[in-house]
């Protein structure tokens, strides 16, 4: 869990509360648990996100 804070899939409201976005960010499931995560990727390696998989009307 320590990775997830520097983890691209990571976004943060405000200080307290943090969410995984793997399946806003890339429309797949993470199919993995929270606590084993192997979607991990460096904030550093990866651009600026784009939601362009996100369609609110499946939901």
């Amino acid at each position: 869990m320590k990775q997830c804070n520097i983890c691209y899939y990571r976004s943060y409201v405000g200080r307290e509360i943090s969410t995984c976005d793997y399946m806003l960010i890339t429309g797949q499931r993470r199919n993995s648990d929270p606590n084993n995560c192997d979607k991990f990727i460096n904030k550093k390696d990866k651009p600026r996100r784009s939601f362009k998989y996100l369609n609110l009307k499946e939901f």
